[in-house]
């Protein structure tokens, strides 16, 4: 039991789509599904259990988090405050689903999920395969994350919209320039911004510093179109939809 917590695990380590890893993306994306359906079945008798549930087990898993570092020497000012974007987006996550906020909703749907769904496709997870906690860490964290904006799109009904995914990419420029505030006053390197991560990663294809940020904006403006995408798509359906009625009609009549 003690080799599953340990820095040195032992046992099979992680591999990138293994069996494993895509039976875990593959319970995930049930579970997203299995949301909107038990909504629609059970309504608040899912609802209000679900979300204060999901509250606690990503607060839980998050304070894990923290005293698995600190028991292994790992935990450091520099590393493991909660200014990068999906350290961030945790407590954004708990916020929403305690206290569900239009705005707040914004934040964790058009910052939350793109960042969460990079970490759960390409985990750093090196030796931690399951059944390590470092597995289990890190696919709830990240999982929190996007039930938590399933939860407010499913159940409270919001709908993202275009000019929110703007007002999020200004409001994360803002987050951008307080971290890098905070970096030259600790020495940090919270999201990526003073170098690259140690780790191979995405920016690796844009260029030095401070060329990549570059990178970390174009990505930033990709992922809120994409993430508008299906919006997109529901209402130029929609509205064939209704030409399409409305034609039939005139040829009834």
């Amino acid at each position: 039991m003690a080799d599953y917590f340990s820095l040195n695990y032992t046992g099979t380590p992680f591999r990138l789509f293994g069996v494993t890893h895509l039976m875990t993306l593959l319970l995930i994306t049930a579970g997203g599904c299995a949301i909107y359906f038990a909504n629609r079945l059970y309504g608040r008798r899912f609802s209000e259990p679900f979300r204060y549930g999901l509250a606690l087990l990503i607060t839980l898993n998050e304070i894990g988090w923290h005293y698995w570092n600190a028991v292994n020497g790992l935990w450091t000012i520099r590393g493991m405050l909660p200014f990068h974007l999906c350290g961030t987006m945790v407590w954004v996550s708990v916020f929403l689903l305690i206290r569900p906020s239009y705005r707040v909703f914004e934040l964790v749907y058009f910052l939350g999920i793109g960042g969460a769904v990079q970490a759960l496709v390409t985990p750093n997870l090196n030796v931690f395969g399951f059944p390590h906690y470092r597995f289990f860490e890190t696919f709830i964290a990240h999982t929190g994350i996007i039930f938590a904006a399933l939860y407010g799109i499913f159940v409270m009904g919001y709908k993202p919209a275009l000019w929110g995914g703007l007002r999020v990419f200004i409001l994360g420029n803002i987050y951008l320039v307080i971290v890098y505030g905070i970096n030259l006053l600790l020495g940090s390197n919270y999201m990526y911004i003073m170098h690259k991560p140690e780790v191979f990663s995405v920016l690796n294809y844009f260029g030095p510093w401070p060329y990549y940020i570059l990178g970390i904006e174009l990505l930033a403006i990709i992922n809120i179109l994409l993430l508008y995408l299906p919006w997109t798509l529901k209402y130029m359906l929609k509205k064939r939809g209704i030409v399409l009625r409305d034609r039939l009609t005139a040829v009834g009549d």
